[in-house]
């Protein structure tokens, strides 16, 4: 039987954190481990998980390295399970989601990896722009299948790759640790599936400002030159569809998001740029 870790990196976020943690408590499978990689600055979580503790299995790690993708690498070293899935700290779970995810894994040995769908709480609508039909996970389509909230992983491919620490929330390339991971997996031969219809992580969802916009369109440019060496027929294709058609496109069929649509072609070139500057890979 496989059992499951939940790698959770939280900053300042206490009040959604406990949200998330007593959707834990409804779960149906209870064979699973939550750890609490806590970057904030103070003690604050101790009273948050405190009531917890009795009801879920968790471990709270506490450390002053900041970043998404370096807390859930930490989180990943202290993982016991079969089974590794990293929840947002605002993410919530329906009853019957780890459930699911551990009879998949059991049914279904050669996959490797899985990701579905993560909707707004508030207007149940998904969130990402991704694929609405469960399929294949390849390197033509991860970029519209796998989200890290949604995403599930068998622990041992962990020894060979991990989240890449220059991307993600709390780096300057601020997103795209996903499909950098996802890419990677793929790159080694994994085999990943997507599944829609059966994984539905509900999570907040705001539209972010311009400046959050802008981190998050130089995490995707980074992305793109970060592994263009390693597949450049793909990256070209992804970088001709992501850097310019999309954004290009939008700016013309919808002049009011003018502004938005010019932040994601500006700071994706300038994160293409960039990262190549910045980095030795």
């Amino acid at each position: 039987m496989k059992l499951i870790s939940l790698v959770c990196a939280t900053i300042s976020r206490g009040k959604d954190l406990a949200t998330f943690l007593t959707s834990l408590t409804s779960q149906t499978f209870t064979d699973f481990e939550i750890i609490i990689v806590d970057q904030n600055n103070d003690n604050s979580l101790t009273s948050v998980l405190e009531p917890y503790k009795s009801k879920l299995d968790i471990a709270h790690i506490k450390t002053e390295q900041k970043g998404l993708s370096r807390a859930r690498n930490i989180g990943i070293k202290h993982a016991r399970y079969d089974i590794i899935g990293f929840p947002d700290d605002d993410c919530i779970y329906a009853d019957t989601t780890l459930e699911f995810v551990k009879e998949y894994f059991d049914k279904n040995e050669h996959i490797d990896f899985i990701a579905g769908t993560v909707i707004d709480t508030n207007h149940d609508l998904k969130a990402g722009n991704l694929l609405h039909d469960s399929c294949r996970i390849t390197m033509n389509n991860f970029m519209k299948t796998v989200m890290s909230a949604s995403l599930f992983a068998r622990s041992r491919h962990f020894q060979k790759t991990v989240f890449c620490e220059k991307l993600g929330a709390g780096t300057y390339f601020g997103s795209a640790e996903e499909s950098d991971l996802a890419f990677h997996f793929l790159k080694n031969g994994l085999q990943g599936q997507y599944l829609p219809d059966r994984i539905n992580i509900h999570h907040d969802y705001h539209e972010p400002s311009l400046s959050k916009e802008y981190q998050y369109a130089l995490g995707l440019g980074a992305f793109l030159r970060k592994n263009y060496k390693l597949e450049k027929l793909l990256i070209l294709k992804y970088m001709l569809y992501y850097i310019f058609y999309r954004p290009l496109g939008g700016m013309l069929i919808r002049p009011r998001s003018f502004a938005r649509y010019y932040t994601k072609l500006k700071g994706r070139l300038n994160g293409f740029i960039e990262y190549g500057h910045n980095t030795d890979s």
